[in-house]
């Protein structure tokens, strides 16, 4: 086993659910961390959360929604600045960030 372990991006906004599926296995990807804050799409329903997961989990990729930890958005008011801007160096420092970016060294 190597002494790490790579993480990869990826986005799904121009692919179809059977291209990121493809893409995925293409690369030998066990889980799909998602990391959106809101895990819902109107225009791609398929990239939803539920149908996101009940579909990778029958093609043998296991899926994790993580977004309320490492969203872009997070609930806590105290990581935005006065202007209502999320402040990064004000979320980093949030036990929640800290918890989440241990846990998913779980996987």
């Amino acid at each position: 086993m190597p002494d790490t372990i790579p993480i990869y991006t990826i986005g799904y906004g121009s692919r179809a659910i059977d291209d990121l599926i493809a893409v995925l296995h293409q690369h030998d990807i066990a889980y799909l961390i998602d990391v959106r804050s809101a895990p819902y799409s109107r225009y791609k329903p398929e990239f939803s959360k539920n149908e996101l997961d009940t579909t990778l989990r029958a093609v043998g990729i296991r899926y994790l929604f993580l977004g309320r930890s490492l969203g872009g958005r997070p609930d806590d008011p105290d990581c935005y600045s006065d202007s209502l801007k999320l402040t990064t160096t004000r979320s980093n420092m949030h036990t929640f960030f800290s918890r989440a970016s241990a846990n998913s060294n779980r996987f």
